[in-house]
C-alpha cells in the first residue's frame, strides 16, 4: 500500500509561525460494554458497512469479527478505548 503525501498547507511558513494554540484537550472514550448507549457499538456497525471489499476483507470476515466482539461483550470481556485530540488554534488577522 502506498501512502499519499499530505497536501501542501494553504498557509505560508510565516503565517504558520504566527498561530497560537490557545487550548488543548484529550477526550477519551472508554467502554467496558458494547450496548447501544456507547459510541463503539455504532462504530462497529459503520466498520461492518465499510470494510468488506477493501484490502481483501470479505463480508464473512467482517461478520465474524463483529460476532466475536458481541460474544466477548456477553462474557464481560469487552474493551474499547478511543483518544481524540482537540486543539483550538488562533490565527491572527492578516495585516492590511
Amino acid at each position: 500500500m502506498r501512502l499519499r503525501r499530505p497536501a501542501p498547507h494553504p498557509w505560508g511558513e510565516a503565517e504558520i509561525r504566527r498561530i497560537h494554540v490557545s487550548h488543548e484537550a484529550v477526550i477519551t472514550q472508554y467502554h467496558r460494554n458494547n450496548d447501544p448507549s456507547v459510541f463503539s457499538h455504532y462504530l462497529i456497525e459503520r466498520i461492518r458497512g465499510f470494510a468488506p471489499g477493501r484490502q481483501g476483507v470479505s463480508e464473512q470476515e467482517v461478520t465474524d469479527w463483529a460476532g466475536d466482539l458481541q460474544k466477548i461483550g456477553e462474557r464481560g470481556g469487552y474493551f474499547f478505548c478511543l483518544n481524540q485530540f482537540l486543539f483550538v488554534v488562533v490565527k491572527p488577522l492578516r495585516e492590511q
